[in-house]
Formats: C-alpha cells, structure tokens, sequence
C-alpha cells in the first residue's frame, strides 16, 4: 500500500514534469517567434543575408533579396551555393575564395555581372565564421551588398579631388587655409613662394607670424570677422612679413569653410524608418510620415544627424510600451517653418499618441547642424540666419527643434 510520503513524492514529480513540458512548449514558442522575427528583417533588408556550411557546400539560409541581386533563382542557389562564384569577376574570384577558406571575418569589394542582364557593377561581401562551444567552425555567415552607386560616387569624389588639387597646385595665386586656431593647414606652392618658404615648413606654423604691429591687429580682425560669421567673403589688403624678414603688400580675399555637407532632412527621417520599420511593428506601433515639402537644406553630419534621429524613434518605441497596443501611434513631421508659423528656417517633430511624453533635450543638434537657409534680409548680400530655438517641450509629447 502506497504511504502518504508515496504519494506526496509522486505529485512532486508530475508537478516537475508539468513544469519542464510547460517551459519547454515556452522555449519552443520563444524560438518560432524568434525565427519568425528574423525572417521578417531579413527578406525585409536592401542587403542579402547568407548562412552557409562551413565547407560552403549546402546553404542553411538566403533571403530572398539573393536571387535580386545575382540574378539567380533562389532555388538554384540553395541546391549550389558557390554559383555565385560565377558572376563575380574572375580576378576578383581568386580573393574571395581565399577569403573564405581563411575561416576568418572578412570583407571583400568584387566586380560582378548580373545574370540575364547586362548590368554590371560592385558587390561588398562581408562573412564571418560561426564557432561551437568549443571553437570549432560549423558554419559562415554574412551579408551581400551592392555598392555600385556609392563606387561611383567614390570614384566622381576622388576624380573632382584630384582636378581641385591640380588646379591648386598649378594656381599662379596663393591659396591656403587655416584652422579655428589660426595655424597654416594647407599652402599652395605660389603660397610658399609669397611667404617664402616651403609648404612643408609653413603649414602648422601661426598665421600671425607673418605680420607686426598694426598689420598684426588688422589680420587679427579679418581672422575674427571669417570665425564669427560677420562677413561671407572678406578682402583686405596687408603688409606681410616673409619668412626671410621682408616685407610684402597682399591682398587677402578669405572666406569661412563650415564643416559638413548639405543634406536633405526628409531623406535621413526615411532612412531612419526604414530601419526602424521592424521594430515600430514588433511593438504593434502605427507610423504616420507627414513630411513637409521643399524643405531648407540642412549642413550637417549625415551619419550624426541620423543616430540623433533614430536614437528620438527609439526613444518614442521604448516610451509607447506603456501604451495600449491599440493606442500606440507614431508621427514624424518636417516643416519649413515660414509655412508653420515659426521662425524662419525648419522644424522637425516626433509626436507620441495618446500621452504627453517628453523625448528629453535636443541640444546635441546645436552641434551636429548648420542650417543654409532661407536667408536674412534680400538681395545678393542675405546672409544665413542664425538659429532661432532648439529645445524640448511637452505637449501631446512632442519634441522640437527648429531653425
């Protein structure tokens, strides 16, 4: 006859049973939403994801963008591989493969035909070697990009580079430049000629070096007018002293370099979205664009300007948890801010609904943005406007800043 201590031992080791099948049927649901989650972001990507053998002979995983890019039908690929291989350049073929067989990350820019097509251009491919737990190679896995837009931009840069130091370089006049500390940081040979010495023993030495007395006050002022913005072009005619002790009468004509380069506000917001898309619709949040038409351009840092951006999405994801699922609504807005009532320039929001959230100060954007327009006053002479506000407020959880 089965004893009471029987009896409790028995319904602790059906309740442990329950315990582990219950955690186990969670883990296998963790897992299906985990696959499914990386499914949806891969056949999502403008890249192709690839999971391989180690030995690259059977393919685990290809997202579909695969078969868009090579030209390959994604069945084929599964069923080879390496017939990739045969739409890379050949000179560019015997890298990659040594690549692979390296069994280390690696990142390689080849030359590639699209199948069926005439379209040539620039794949990057990226692969990394996937361990077990004790060390062992089991697999490879990566990402292939096309990059053959942005390999002729490169190649437009460097081209327009080397005509702008020719024409530089070959430049009967000087031109040079200095840094917010006034050193010499670039000198062109006419340039060395006039100050007379050579580039190599110029450049890092102070601008005022080269004047005395009053022409050391005058030089100072036309510094100062260029680095608070007083004057777009200045001229002003000096006597300078040259390295060798004599002096020389110039005319100076100097204008403020500012730093970045001019982007579209409207088209960092989509980037941002479309990376973000999946993490909007993870958590059920609803995204409106409301993005203003011919807008200001905006100087600034691309790269700085997109992570301030994404890290306020981010932000507004994170906010709109506490939400109702059904509540939670997202709206990114970009106006020119003479068509919204505001001061001259642009404005951009992020808007949580329902709640009043606050996204916390923008203030970095003071660095990382140098607004080009519309212009103070009329005429060839209008200048930039300055900043006119930036900051964060509460009210239906908007955060603004503006220009």
């Amino acid at each position: 006859m089965a004893t009471l201590s029987d009896l409790a031992h028995a319904v602790q080791t059906e309740v442990r049973l329950r315990d582990a099948l219950q955690e186990e049927a969670a883990q296998s649901r963790r897992l299906r939403e985990s696959e499914a989650r990386f499914h949806q972001m891969a056949e999502n990507l403008s890249e192709a994801i690839w999971i391989y053998s180690a030995d690259f002979s059977s393919a685990i995983y290809v997202s579909p963008r695969a078969a868009e890019l090579w030209g390959i039908p994604l069945e084929e690929i599964y069923e080879n591989p390496l017939v990739v291989l045969e739409q890379i350049d050949p000179e560019d073929r015997v890298s990659l493969r040594a690549a692979m067989d390296a069994a280390q990350p690696t990142e390689v820019t080849c030359g590639f035909s699209r199948r069926g097509d005439a379209h040539r251009g620039w794949m990057r491919i990226t692969g990394v070697p996937i361990r077990d737990e004790e060390g062992r190679v089991y697999r490879a896995a990566g990402i292939v990009e096309e990059i053959t837009e942005r390999r002729k931009v490169e190649e437009a840069l460097r081209g327009s580079e080397r005509r702008y130091r020719r024409l530089v370089d070959t430049s009967p006049f000087a031109i040079f430049s200095l840094d917010l500390e006034g050193r010499v940081t670039e000198l062109n040979s006419a340039g060395a000629r006039i100050m007379g010495g050579t580039a190599s023993e110029l450049i890092g030495e102070p601008f005022e070096r080269f004047f005395r007395g009053e022409q050391l006050e005058r030089a100072q002022e036309h510094v100062r007018a260029l680095t608070d913005g007083r004057g777009g072009t200045l001229d002003v005619e000096l006597v300078m002293v040259r390295a060798t002790g004599r002096p020389r009468r110039i005319h100076l004509t100097s204008t403020a370099i500012r730093e970045g380069e001019s982007v579209d506000l409207n088209d960092i917001i989509q980037h941002v979205v479309r990376v973000r898309r999946y993490g909007l619709e993870t958590h059920n949040i609803k995204l409106k664009l409301d993005l203003g038409h011919q807008l200001p351009m905006v100087r600034g840092d691309p790269g700085q300007l997109e992570q301030m951006i994404l890290n306020l999405v981010v932000n507004a994801e994170q906010a709109l948890e506490e939400v109702d699922q059904g509540r939670r609504l997202l709206i990114l807005r970009t106006r020119s801010s003479h068509t919204s009532g505001a001061p001259r320039g642009y404005c951009f929001r992020l808007r949580q609904r329902p709640r009043d959230l606050s996204l916390g100060p923008l203030s970095a954007l003071r660095s990382i943005l140098d607004h080009q327009g519309p212009q103070r006053g009329d005429g060839p002479g209008a200048q930039p406007g300055p900043p006119h506000r930036l900051g964060a407020r509460r009210g239906g959880g908007c955060a603004e800043s503006g220009w």
